[in-house]
């Protein structure tokens, strides 16, 4: 008889407790957070259940009392470890020594199992340990592969550690039929690693599905489309995000960007205009009005923009090289030296920097202190071509002597696609390095015969050096069979003309050259006066 009224105890305690959570969960769907935080704390009370002390964590959030929260998932966590409390609680550690405590709590509650140790790897990415974070990362990767705040912290920490082709082998790998949230990280770190393409098609997937049109989302689309100079659909995404937040003065500033890179200027100004009504002292629209007005040739007011700009932060370095600029512009060659000699003292030595006192120097005539200030840049940026072209040009120009084919070599080794590589040859054209040009031009039309522009360049690189002049027809001949209409391969084929002494005929050709559009192009204006005797 003993043991059945204890049976019947049991039952009834059960029951109660079942009673209880009935009413915790009722409670929390009415949204009478309090209560439901009580009856939580009374059942934990009653049972040492976890599972109430996670309710009691989440309530107590839910109720702002964050600091109460804190101990709840701290003493939850020393019982197990949980996803959503472990996140509720580590953005509240604020030091180093609170990292260290939480990661021993949190590897002792985990123990050895491979599929918690991101929780330990998650603390050591915080602290900054990222080969410690690594070895957890991957012991927990196939676990956590859908999971976005892992993959952000795994791919961060692979970038920290110079893990670029691991980081492009793990997006390549990631399941097609993405997630959202997953799908944003993807295309985004794309994005960081220069993989464009790849980044632009996840993307464009992503905006293909209907009613996901995340804000952070579009912005970096929009990004993205403005790099690649797809401007016509960055259109169609700005219109999108100025529907839904026309009075949203970074949208607008946004918009302004994005037609200020596409050439509408107009539109850009109009956009930066309406930004900065809506939030008066955003340095960054100050800045960018700055460079449309220049581009719409108002120098002046784009000094007044570039200098409240300025005064609003003085510290991007970008804000101060393009106030140089400017003074440049406005023939303020004293003001803009003596803001680039308080720059030397201020900040480390910049190619930009070294750049923009080349081109003070030279406007005031110190034209050898100019070419080694255009060295210097280079030297210090090397990988961009446009050093190479402002130090050659200005030698070339000024008649100071260097190894023009030393640097072009150079040039053409940092060429990372056939486009620089043509570049590269357009510079030894406007420096008159017809040798290297053949050389150059030869090899690259062997891998495209018929790229009309190639053809064009080796005949005329052919006629200055004077030599296989029939052949310099035959290529231009092919050149202008392309594209008849021409004037810069009209121009060629005149010139080869009268280096051939077949005078009537090159007039003829460099008559129709300045018909079609070149009877202001220095070179034609040349040839023109040559053959015609003017």
């Amino acid at each position: 008889m003993l043991i059945n009224i204890f049976a019947l105890f049991l039952t009834f305690q059960t029951l109660d407790i079942v009673s209880s959570e009935m009413m915790m969960n009722y409670f929390e769907s009415k949204g009478e957070i309090q209560v439901a935080f009580e009856e939580a704390e009374s059942l934990y009370n009653k049972t040492q259940d976890p599972y109430f002390l996670k309710k009691m964590f989440i309530y107590s959030r839910a109720l702002g009392r964050f600091q109460e929260a804190l101990n709840y998932g701290f003493s939850y966590l020393e019982k197990e470890i949980d996803f959503e409390v472990f996140l509720g609680v580590i953005p509240a550690i604020r030091n180093r020594e609170e990292l260290d405590n939480f990661l021993e709590l949190v590897k002792n509650t985990q123990g050895d199992e491979d599929s918690l140790s991101f929780y330990s790897g998650y603390i050591y990415y915080l602290k900054g340990e990222y080969d410690k974070a690594l070895v957890d990362f991957e012991k927990a990767r196939k676990y956590f592969s859908n999971v976005p705040i892992f993959i952000s912290a795994y791919l961060d920490t692979l970038w920290r550690l110079g893990m670029k082709d691991q980081m492009v082998s793990f997006l390549d790998a990631m399941d097609s039929n993405f997630t959202q949230e997953l799908g944003f990280l993807k295309g985004l770190y794309y994005r960081l690693l220069g993989e464009r393409e790849k980044g632009l098609s996840v993307f464009t997937k992503l905006y293909k599905v209907e009613g996901y049109r995340d804000e952070r989302f579009l912005k970096v689309y929009l990004q993205l489309l403005d790099e690649e100079k797809m401007f016509e659909m960055g259109d169609t995404v700005v219109d999108e995000l100025k529907r839904n937040n026309a009075f949203n003065w970074e949208i607008r500033k946004i918009a302004g960007i994005h037609n200020y890179y596409k050439g509408d200027l107009e539109g850009a100004l109009e956009e930066f205009l309406v930004a900065g009504a809506l939030i008066p002292g955003d340095p960054e629209i100050h800045y960018y009005l700055s460079r449309t007005l220049a581009g719409l040739g108002a120098f002046n007011d784009a000094l007044d923009e570039i200098e409240r700009a300025i005064k609003l932060s003085p510290y991007p370095e970008e804000y101060h090289y393009y106030q140089i600029y400017l003074l440049l512009n406005l023939g303020k060659v004293q003001d803009a030296l003596r803001k680039i000699y308080i720059l030397e003292l201020k900040s480390r030595k910049d190619p930009y920097l070294f750049y923009l006192k080349g081109e003070a120097l030279d406007l005031i005539g110190d034209k050898k202190n100019a070419s080694n200030n255009y060295l210097n840049a280079l030297i210090l940026d090397s990988l961009n071509l446009k050093r190479y072209s402002d130090y050659l040009i200005h030698a070339k120009n000024n008649g100071i002597e260097v190894p023009f084919t030393y640097f072009l070599d150079k040039a053409l080794i940092v060429s990372v696609d056939r486009e620089d590589s043509l570049y590269v040859s357009y510079l030894a054209m406007d420096i008159e390095q017809y040798a290297w040009v053949k050389d150059v031009l030869e090899l690259l039309l062997n891998e495209n015969s018929e790229e009309p522009v190639l053809l064009n360049n080796l005949a005329y690189a052919l006629a200055q050096l004077g030599v296989d002049l029939t052949r310099a027809l035959e290529l231009v001949d092919c050149a202008l069979y392309i594209m008849p209409n021409d004037y810069h391969f009209l121009d060629t084929k005149a010139w080869i003309l009268f280096k051939l002494g077949r005078v009537e005929e090159a007039a003829e050709y460099i008559m129709r050259a300045a018909e079609f559009g070149g009877a202001e192009d220095p070179d034609v204006v040349k040839h023109r006066k040559a053959i015609l005797g003017e």
